[in-house]
């Protein structure tokens, strides 16, 4: 609509109003003049002599005119009407969301949703735990999940905006439709929502049902956006009730979150019972058993950590416990105390747990609860409270499906290097990850396991006391790598303690000939091995390369340069990522016109 068209489109408005306005006063006043006349006991007669009955009709007539007018006015105001809500639902039909299915719509939420709960975990534990239903070791506060999906409010004029475009199917989107279920469910919803609102934005499941009507019904529809269960959200547990009913037959995500500074040891365990109280009348609702994955963060007793474990247990025959993250920051448990493990259906329950991460925590390291792993972690345990040789051993032994190992920062009892047990062929695993491990378990660890289908390897600063041992590292490596190599396509190497020397980093490097990505952090001395990639034809399927930690060492951005120009490849170099000190301007814009992503840190 041009300036000009919309200038006279006010004015003709502005002067229906006008005529509308002396319409109604001049009615009026004729009627207060009727009305008085006979409350007085005469006829009034108008000054021109014309009998009122002749008025009357003439002024009915003009009245019947009017209304006719205003029929037609009205006509034409829906027609009006009509036409601006065929723009409208033009307009939404442009934007390519607005044309995809629901099950499409739903999908994208899924992995939004998925996404924002990767951000927020607590501990990077996403690693090995991008499970079915998403990474395992994600965490939010209690406060950031509160309920915001009411449909009323600030976002009414907008909703109903959205809403013109589903209106051509039949759907019923105004306000009066709801039920007074619904209706109260938005209600509790909002309320429960608010405080935690002022504080946090808003999570992503409860954004996306407040976008429009349509959003609002695939969101409620798609039960797993609503799988996140608090087991420390305060009474009354009107969240946890409703987002239980939401989330269907969906695996649900259990955390278990005491480091809140408002939760305290009083009020802990009966919120704690009550809460697995609504957990488990919901579950027994079910009509197939219930799959779970349980996320613990802690700094209170034990006794906590296993009074969940053994609630959940008494309905083990409703629920499969899919994965275990325990992150214990007490270390006050002691391996007396692995009688309470003892429970039958304790037991039956752990059976089938597929992922268990373990971050500070004792665990009966001989329980039969092992035979189902595809993913192991053990962090922070010194010898007193890590599994022995034997045990371990019996692990990997009893673990045939088992695809990611990770080992950091512990100690294992037991290890005898001058005899070490038969090899452990695991035809499954595709990751290990070695992270500042002492020599001996170092050398158990890779002396043991063969991995012939083996893709990823993060060997993170092993320490090696003396030039014995750097020998014996050597051997161990490279008798892995015989196996492993072949498969190897990402390499991960740190070496804090000067355990990888230049001689055998590149030895390692003839091993992989199929590393397409590979990171160095700390490196004392990289030259030689930048050299052995550029003019040895070592890893010719090598892309992506990441130096970290390197800075002191000079002259490596010239040799940076000459590896993505003279290396001998099957494919370029597509990545390359170091410190702004490494990748100085007097190299910098040669090797961005020669990679396609150069990453300065």
């Amino acid at each position: 609509m041009t300036e000009g068209a919309a200038d006279a489109w006010k004015r003709t408005l502005q002067n229906l109003l006008v005529s509308l306005d002396t319409f109604v006063q001049g009615t009026d006043v004729t009627y207060d003049i009727e009305r008085q006349g006979m409350r007085n006991g005469r006829i009034s007669t108008p000054a021109d002599g014309v009998p009122n009955h002749v008025a009357r009709g003439e002024m009915y007539s003009k009245i019947s005119e009017a209304c006719a007018d205003l029929d037609s006015f009205e006509g034409k105001l829906e027609l009006a009407r009509a036409k601006m809500k065929n723009i409208r639902n033009q307009y939404h039909s442009l934007v390519p969301i607005h044309r995809l299915p629901d099950e499409c719509l739903s999908m994208i939420f899924i992995l939004g949703f998925r996404g924002r709960i990767r951000d927020a975990n607590f501990n990077a534990v996403v690693g090995p735990g991008e499970v079915a239903s998403g990474p395992v070791g994600a965490v939010h506060d209690a406060e950031d999940v509160a309920d915001v999906d009411s449909d009323e409010g600030g976002d009414d004029e907008e909703e109903e905006e959205f809403e013109g475009s589903d209106s051509d199917e039949g759907e019923d989107t105004g306000a009066g439709s709801k039920s007074g279920e619904e209706l109260r469910n938005e209600a509790c919803d909002d309320v429960a929502s608010r405080g935690a609102a002022r504080v946090k934005p808003r999570p992503f499941n409860l954004l996306i049902s407040q976008i429009c009507h349509r959003w609002r019904k695939v969101a409620l529809n798609t039960g797993q956006l609503w799988t996140r269960i608090d087991l420390t959200e305060p009474p009354p547990h009107e969240r946890m009730k409703l987002w239980l009913e939401r989330s269907r037959n969906y695996p649900l995500d259990l955390f278990f979150d005491t480091q809140r500074p408002a939760m305290s040891g009083e009020s802990l365990a009966p919120t704690l019972l009550t809460a697995l109280e609504h957990l488990k009348s919901s579950i027994s609702k079910s009509a197939e058993p219930r799959c779970i994955n349980l996320t613990i963060n802690t700094a209170r007793s034990f006794k906590n950590i296993l009074l969940v474990l053994l609630e959940l247990a008494l309905s083990h025959s409703c629920i499969r416990l899919q994965s275990l993250v325990v992150h214990d920051l007490t270390h006050l448990y002691h391996s007396s105390h692995a009688h309470q493990w003892k429970s039958a259906s304790l037991s039956e329950m752990l059976r089938g747990v597929t992922a268990l991460h373990l971050d500070a925590f004792y665990f009966p390291w001989d329980h039969p609860a092992y035979i189902n792993l595809v993913e192991l972690t053990i962090s922070d345990l010194d010898d007193v409270y890590a599994p022995t040789a034997s045990q371990f051993e019996a692990i990997l032994r009893g673990c045939p499906l088992l695809e990611y190992l990770e080992l950091e920062n512990m100690d294992m009892p037991g290890i005898d290097l001058h005899s070490m047990p038969s090899r452990i062929f695991m035809r499954s695993l595709h990751t290990i990850s070695a992270l500042s491990l002492g020599f001996d378990l170092f050398a158990f660890v890779f002396d043991t396991i063969r991995a012939p289908r083996l893709r990823r390897l993060h060997l993170h600063n092993p320490f090696c006391a003396d030039e014995v041992e750097q020998t014996r590292l050597r051997t161990i490596i490279m008798g892995f790598l015989v196996t492993a190599g072949q498969s190897l396509g990402y390499l991960s190497i740190s070496d804090e303690n000067a355990a990888f020397r230049s001689p055998l980093l590149i030895a390692l490097l003839r091993k992989a000939p199929r590393v397409v990505s590979l990171e160095l952090c700390d490196i004392w001395t990289l030259r030689p091995t930048l050299r052995a990639l550029t003019h040895d034809g070592i890893c010719p399927e090598l892309q992506s390369l990441a130096i970290i930690g390197c800075e002191i060492e000079r002259g490596i951005a010239i040799l940076l340069l000459s590896l993505v120009t003279n290396r001998r490849h099957t494919y370029p170099i597509q990545y390359l990522a170091a410190s702004a000190k490494i990748l100085k301007k007097s190299v910098l814009t040669s090797l961005q016109e020669r990679v396609p992503h150069l990453v300065r840190r």
